[in-house]
């Protein structure tokens, strides 16, 4: 998914609406998430700003972080696998997020 357009309108995601589960100040946090949520099943998505003059592979914080989107329908439950994987790694940048 491009991280410049609205997840609720990109093609083909049929009538998925999606939700932020949570938002992470680094890309690789959001990563680690999105890997966790589908090893579930959960269908996710990783919104985020591009990296400037670091380039897509940086993978470290950037200024406005980076925002995982889930099927509203399965919020709870990847609320709950995100704090718990959070909690496993000590904290981390996650931020909790309001439906």
């Amino acid at each position: 998914m491009s991280r410049e357009t609205d997840p609720e309108t990109e093609a083909g995601t049929g009538d998925i609406r999606w939700a932020k589960a949570a938002s992470f100040k680094a890309s690789y946090e959001a990563d680690l998430a999105r890997q966790a949520l589908e090893a579930e099943g959960i269908p996710v998505a990783v919104v985020g700003d591009a990296t400037g003059i670091f380039g897509p592979g940086y993978m470290g914080p950037t200024t406005r972080g980076n925002t995982v989107l889930v099927p509203s329908d399965r919020l709870n439950e990847s609320r709950e696998l995100i704090a718990d994987l959070v909690e496993a790694f000590g904290g981390g940048s996650g931020e909790d997020a309001e439906g």
